[in-house]
């Protein structure tokens, strides 16, 4: 329950039954489509879908924008960090954060200030990143919704609110939107529009890897700013050259798919996810209920050692969890209801359950005793 992958199969979709398929199909076209270089920005038939998408999906204007399709969203991040960060650069990162969001801006040597989140919600301190704006330059400020590890969706008046704060003190605003889809309990996810915001600071980060169970296949895009493009594409054309062709071509076979398939997809998650709440409220009352992407980020009761639950609970119990630590949340634990097909995720959960109950009885006891040997 540790790994942040999805348990989806193939999706079908328009005039190909699947991704395997699809794979095949592109097998079978001229070498020199598959195994040449292609253009460095992307596929221009994957370009043309994608553009259709974010135009119709994320109802996106996209004069004066630019897509770049990359080898997954983590290879689009970093960049980003590259292509906006001089070295010493102040950049923004809420924690809890994701951890290659850190990652990628220490390798741009950026000075990484961390921002606060309110930990009833998991949503951004807006005051908080008013402060720091106000304090000293900041280069970028980073905002992932819905959020990793903590599942938060951004309300678009937080959004907007954020946007116009990042625009004011001339930072550029990074939104990280690879759960897009992964919405519950009637959550909407909001893409902030660049031209409605009169904001030209702006980029969005997309993946295919949860979406379209496509992890393996590493491909991801930017929607940028055209002041950008050179910056971009040069890094692009330096490191990767271009996303995989073959990637690619099974992409535009994925966006085929369509929305509708991946919500029923997602609609597929809700009893695991009921049943991982049901004994987090048991065990961890301190944990918050958000409504994207496929975790929760659970609150240790404070007697609980988050090491030994991240190692006991995989060594006697046989369940795997992230340490929140490695977000920025020490004392929490990320679980994901996405990576195991309904019976063994109702299984590992019965594992879960036994393996938190008797941490948390032995933190109990020890706490106990060591009151007891101080009134004696």
């Amino acid at each position: 329950m540790g790994q942040g992958v999805e348990r989806e199969k193939y999706p079908e979709s328009r005039g190909i039954e699947t991704q395997k398929e699809a794979v095949g199909d592109v097998g079978k076209q001229e070498s020199r489509s598959l195994h040449g270089y292609g253009p460095i920005a992307g596929n221009a038939d994957l370009l043309a879908a994608l553009t259709r998408k974010l135009e119709t999906e994320n109802r996106l204007d996209l004069t004066g924008q630019d897509i770049l399709v990359t080898g997954g969203a983590n290879q689009a991040f970093a960049l980003l960090a590259l292509a906006l960060c001089d070295p010493g650069d102040r950049a923004v990162l809420f924690a809890p954060y994701y951890f290659s969001h850190l990652v990628a801006l220490q390798i741009a040597q950026a000075e990484v200030v961390k921002g606060r989140w309110d930990p009833a919600t998991w949503l951004p301190d807006v005051e908080h990143l008013r402060s720091l704006l106000a304090a000293s330059p900041v280069k970028m400020v980073v905002l992932t919704t819905p959020g990793n590890p903590t599942g938060a969706v951004c309300p678009e008046s937080l959004l907007k609110e954020v946007a116009a704060l990042c625009r004011k003190a001339g930072a550029w605003l990074v939104v990280d939107e690879s759960y897009e889809h992964f919405l519950h309990e009637g959550a909407r996810h909001v893409s902030l529009c660049a031209s409605a915001l009169d904001f030209s600071g702006l980029v969005h980060v997309y993946s295919f890897s949860k979406s379209y169970g496509m992890a393996g296949w590493r491909l991801g895009y930017l929607v940028y700013p055209r002041g950008l493009k050179t910056a971009l594409r040069s890094l692009q054309d330096t490191i990767p050259t271009h996303a995989a062709m073959v990637s690619q071509a099974v992409g535009l076979a994925a966006l085929g798919a369509g929305r509708e398939w991946v919500q029923r997809q997602v609609a597929g998650l809700t009893d695991c996810r009921e049943r991982l709440w049901a004994v987090l409220s048991k065990h961890c009352p301190g944990s918050v209920r958000t409504e994207g992407a496929f975790y929760f980020l659970a609150q240790l009761p404070p007697h609980v050692s988050e090491a030994e639950a991240v190692h006991r609970l995989a060594t006697e119990y046989r369940v795997l969890c992230t340490p929140g630590e490695a977000f920025g949340a020490p004392g929490t634990l990320r679980l994901s209801y996405g990576s195991l097909p309904p019976a063994e995720c109702i299984d590992a959960l019965g594992r879960l359950d036994a393996g938190l109950a008797a941490l948390i009885k032995e933190g109990t006891d020890k706490v106990s005793k060591k009151k007891s040997s101080i009134l004696v």
